[in-house]
């Protein structure tokens, strides 16, 4: 089950960092959406809280206030896997 977390995290994170180099709005809402639910599924709610504001901001297109968030997403979408990764070790699974 962690695996498949993790695995999902990763190719959300992967797709919010190109959804950000056009910016792609529709794919940076999207892959918010994604982020908001594997968020609250495993209970970071500050992360959920996160990529809902992000997903509010990719309604409106606004790139500077996308900008603003871009890297504590993805700082705090990082530290998710890792310590998801470490739960995983952990458990040696």
């Amino acid at each position: 089950m962690i695996t498949a977390f993790v695995n999902d995290l990763q190719m959300t994170q992967a797709n919010l960092a190109l959804a950000w180099n056009g910016p792609d709005f529709a794919a940076l809402r999207t892959n918010s959406h994604v982020l908001i639910a594997l968020s609250g599924t495993i209970g970071d709610r500050d992360l959920q809280a996160l990529a809902q504001n992000l997903n509010a901001l990719a309604q409106t297109p606004n790139v500077a206030d996308l900008l603003d968030i871009r890297s504590e997403t993805m700082t705090k979408t990082a530290d998710l896997i890792e310590e998801l990764l470490g739960i995983q070790n952990s458990a040696g699974t």
